[in-house]
């Protein structure tokens, strides 16, 4: 009997000893219920931590790292497709260059206004008036002429005013022998004259043609006009 308490006793305290062992930190038996703890509270064995990056942790040692990092994935393609959807039309083409002395004017049916031309010895200008403008479009043209290239003038030049007045059909079509309508010739000038003394004349077959002439009627004002149809060379010349 004494045996069997001994026995008994020492079978009591190595499981005594032995308890700690079991219930402690780390044992099988904390493990376990740890473990049943877990798997109770996730139904989903697999650590699917879903940041959209799929991370599937099976357990099974196969660390399936499907990242879709569709945030990184821009396919290169910056679509910065800017269509404004504006249709081509070129440039028009630019008027050609005149040469010195030359000025020109495409004036459109039923246009008025003015075109000048600067001499040395004063200014010429054509006005196309509204109440006489052009029937239809045409092209109106004043030139510096040399006044050693023409014929000698009745009477002294003054200022070396001689010029050309040519006209066109529409912008740029045939040559003209007048104008589509009267137009007011006048000349501003700057050198010293008497206005009453003053003349246009047309060169017409190697001959200077007067043209009746106005001047104006401030007798202060330097300026003297008439009114022109035909084109040709012009000069303004003083009679004696």
């Amino acid at each position: 009997m004494a045996i069997v308490r001994a026995v008994l006793m020492a079978v009591l305290m190595l499981a005594i000893i032995s308890l700690p062992a079991w219930v402690g930190v780390g044992s099988p038996l904390l493990r376990a219920s740890t473990a049943s703890a877990a798997a109770a509270a996730s139904p989903l064995s697999d650590d699917n931590d879903n940041d959209d990056g799929n991370w599937n942790d099976n357990g099974n040692g196969n660390g399936n790292s499907n990242r879709n990092d569709n945030d990184d994935n821009e396919n290169g393609n910056n679509n910065d497709n800017k269509d404004d959807h504006t249709p081509y039309r070129p440039s028009p083409p630019a008027p050609p260059t005149l040469p010195p002395g030359v000025v020109a004017r495409c004036y459109a049916a039923g246009e008025a206004g003015a075109l000048s031309l600067m001499l040395d010895g004063g200014s010429v200008t054509l006005d196309v008036v509204s109440t006489s403008s052009f029937p239809r479009s045409s092209k109106a043209t004043l030139a510096k002429v040399d006044p050693a290239s023409v014929p000698g003038a009745p009477g002294p030049v003054l200022g070396g005013i001689v010029f050309e007045l040519r006209a066109q059909e529409g912008c740029d079509g045939t040559s003209l022998a007048e104008l589509p309508a009267d137009a007011n010739l006048g000349v501003a000038y700057g050198v010293p004259a008497t206005p009453a003394k003053l003349r246009f004349a047309r060169l017409d077959g190697g001959r200077w043609v007067d043209v009746p002439t106005v001047p104006d009627p401030n007798p202060s004002n330097p300026y003297v006009s008439a009114t022109v149809r035909r084109t040709g060379t012009y000069v303004l010349y003083q009679t004696p």
